[in-house]
């Protein structure tokens, strides 16, 4: 039977019309429209929950339902329905509607879910050191299950939620322990936390060292570190730390390759596994034993004078060298022509310790002092000084000494000189003179208390002497200090007699060195040659000229005479003063600048120039000249040069000019002034190097000369400073 048949016999079973509704109204029309199923309720997706329980509905009211789990055959059912002890894997659910027309839902509502029953792997992926010395912490981590949460837990306190990193700041010293769950999206909760323990250790290890050591060297130049005593000394340090323990073979130090003498400290630093590092100290002091007293120790008197003319004090340069450094030297003066005193007092130095004049410690020793007599002398007596050196070990030099044959002090008097016109007297200087003499209170001039007479000529003559023999290359000179104001016309001329001891005698007076006129500036330094009278019997004189013109001046001051033999030698510094310098007609002079010249010397703390202290004076010429030198040969291209550094400033129409004057063995004199390289002038605007070819006297025997012209116009200027020369060949 049809469907259709059976539903046209239900219609007239119940009294209603197959073409219309009852009463008039016909039939309604039939429902073709299945229901639409909806779940309402389901399991969590993903789950760990075995069991699930479903609930749905139907758009049609008394709609019956059918379901099906994974698949199987649709089954029915009624809401809400109950699965129990499902296996963990992917599930779908589905459930159809079917209305009381029996329409059947045909899109059957589904939902599809997991179970999962497996829990996550925690990991730890960062954490801090251990152990460390940070007290704080910052710990990262992940899950084997995306998605996952976490719960975190430091020292074994209740876990919360956290994320990673998950950071703690200020913890406390000592251990630590961090613990970090993972939950998966279906509430597995990894069963075995990821766990860190870990030490904060904030103690640094403790260093003990050994105790400070004593080595003992010969010389200045320290000890190794491979000395044994030394290496000892390094691998005695141990060290201990709370929590490694015994860190002994970590230990490291700063100890230097070579350790110099005196006291040096040494750093032992450990680093525990924390990073906390422990040091401490102790120092190695290398002594210096030295049994080696100073040597090559010399004293030189007034620059290794014979004669001492006119002094109350000598000027000594004591040298003595040493393997450490001297520090002190001793000196004792004898009169070793007193026949009482043949055996000198030289004195025990060991005995005085009060005498020992204190230096600065220094392996040369190069110093120059004044030495002021304690004792009194008569003409021709010989006054030695003998010096000892000691060293900073205590060590004692052998005695070394220099003599000098005394003259006549013009600090006592006149003594043995005498003036054969006048003029010349002996005293301090007062009113027109210079300042005061070059040394001492007292020295020879023409008229001590204002300018000299008109017209009156008088020569200043000492007291007869021998002057000493000479071998070879020697020379003796005549120095002295001299300052000068002369008129025009007058002037000043150094003279020497010689006795004739077949005649019984004296010899005329024969002028010697230049004549000295104008002014000198200054204080200045002058230096005559006296070899052609060696072993001579001679007197000096000192000549003063004036003419009758009504000018006069302040005349001729004399001091500090002395008389040197020498092996001439050229020296290009003028460290140690004049040396074998001299100047010609004063202006010159050796010193430090000050005032109106340049800041300091080129090199060192000494140099010449005209007039240290101001202006050079108006209208005086001056020649500084060099000791005799011997120039070397050339061969080929080679050149010989004269190098010197040079300062100067110039007023119009003076100037300086290097000159060379050639010794002619023929007549044994010293031949004219031959002017070399270019005249300076104006003002050079700082030191600068001037370089002069010389090659046209190679193996001559020569004397430099740096000529200072002025001319008689007012104006004036700082002069010319002249330091570091040098002779080479190129």
């Amino acid at each position: 039977m049809s469907t259709l048949r059976i539903l046209a016999s239900l219609v007239v079973f119940l009294g209603v019309s197959a073409c219309g509704g009852g009463g008039g109204g016909g039939n309604p029309p039939p429902d073709n429209t299945p229901p639409n199923t909806t779940i309402t309720t389901n399991p969590s997706d993903p789950t760990n929950l075995v069991d699930a329980q479903f609930t749905f509905t139907s758009t049609e009211a008394g709609s019956t339902f059918q379901c099906s789990l994974d698949a199987v055959a649709f089954a029915a059912c009624t809401t809400p329905v109950d699965y129990a002890g499902l296996v963990e894997g992917n599930h779908t659910f589905e459930v159809r509607a079917t209305d009381a027309a029996g329409n059947m839902d045909a899109t059957p509502a589904s939902f599809d879910w997991d179970i999962d029953l497996t829990p996550p792997d925690t990991t730890i992926t960062d954490s801090p050191a251990d152990p460390t010395n940070l007290t704080d912490a910052s710990f990262q981590f992940t899950s084997s299950e995306a998605g996952s949460t976490f719960q975190c837990s430091i020292d074994s306190g209740a876990l919360t939620d956290c994320t990673s990193p998950d950071d703690y700041a200020g913890l406390a010293a000592g251990n630590h322990s961090f613990e970090v769950t993972a939950t998966d999206a279906a509430g597995n909760a990894d069963p075995t936390p990821a766990t860190f323990d870990w030490t904060i250790d904030l103690t640094a290890p403790v260093v003990t060292v050994p105790a400070s050591i004593i080595v003992n060297t010969a010389g200045p130049g320290g000890v190794a570190a491979s000395h044994p005593s030394i290496q000892a000394f390094l691998g005695a340090a141990t060290a201990t730390d709370n929590v490694d323990g015994d860190l002994t073979a970590n230990i490291t130090n700063d100890a230097l390759a070579t350790f110099p003498v005196g006291m040096t400290t040494v750093t032992f630093s450990v680093t525990d596994a924390a990073g906390n590092t422990g040091s401490n100290t102790s120092t190695v002091e290398i002594r210096i034993v030295d049994s080696t007293a100073p040597d090559t120790t010399a004293i030189i008197i007034n620059g290794d004078a014979l004669y001492a003319v006119s002094v109350s004090e000598l000027t000594a340069r004591l040298t003595a060298l040493d393997n450490i450094g001297v520090t002190a030297y001793l000196i004792t003066e004898h009169n070793s022509t007193d026949s009482m005193n043949i055996i000198p007092p030289y004195l025990d130095p060991l005995l005085s310790a009060s005498s020992w004049v204190s230096v600065t410690e220094t392996t040369a020793l190069d110093t120059t002092i004044q030495y002021p007599l304690a004792q009194s002398y008569s003409l021709g007596d010989t006054v030695e000084l003998c010096a000892w050196f000691r060293d900073a070990a205590g060590n004692i030099s052998s005695r070394v000494c220099d003599s000098i044959i005394y003259g006549v002090d013009w600090e006592s008097g006149i003594g043995f000189w005498s003036a054969d016109n006048g003029v010349w007297q002996v005293g301090t200087p007062s009113v027109v003179g210079p300042a005061g003499c070059f040394s001492g209170s007292q020295c020879a001039a023409t008229v001590l208390d204002g300018n000299y007479p008109i017209g009156t000529d008088s020569r200043l003559v000492s007291a007869s002497m021998v002057l000493p023999t000479v071998a070879g290359t020697q020379e003796i000179h005549l120095r002295f200090q001299q300052w000068f104001t002369y008129a025009f016309g007058d002037n000043g001329q150094l003279q020497v007699s010689v006795w004739d001891s077949a005649s019984s005698t004296w010899g005329t007076w024969i002028s010697e060195g230049t004549v000295v006129n104008t002014t000198s500036g200054g204080w200045s330094l002058k230096d005559v040659d006296l070899t052609a009278y060696a072993g001579e019997t001679v007197r000096l004189g000192f000549l003063h000229t004036t003419d009758s013109v009504s000018t006069i001046g302040a005349g001729w001051y004399i001091d500090d005479l002395s008389i040197v033999q020498i092996t001439p030698a050229f020296t290009g510094t003028f460290e140690a003063g004049w040396d074998n310098w001299g100047a010609g007609n004063g202006v010159w002079q050796v010193g430090t600048p000050s005032v109106v010249g340049p800041a300091g010397c080129f090199n060192g703390t000494q140099c010449a120039a005209t007039v240290l202290d101001g202006n050079y004076p108006i209208g005086t010429d001056s020649r500084l000249v060099s000791a005799s030198m011997v120039l070397p040969t050339v061969a080929g291209t080679q050149e010989i040069h004269l190098r010197f550094q040079q300062w100067f400033t110039y007023a119009f129409g003076d100037n300086g000019q290097l000159q060379v004057s050639v010794w002619d063995s023929a007549s044994s004199t010293w031949g004219t002034w031959i002017s070399e390289g270019t005249v300076v002038n104006t003002t050079s605007g700082g030191w600068s190097l001037k370089d002069v070819d010389l090659t046209a006297y190679a193996g001559e025997t020569v004397r430099l000369g740096f000529l200072h012209t002025t001319d008689s116009v007012s104006t004036i200027g700082a002069g010319w400073y002249i330091d570091d020369i040098g002779i080479s060949v190129f």
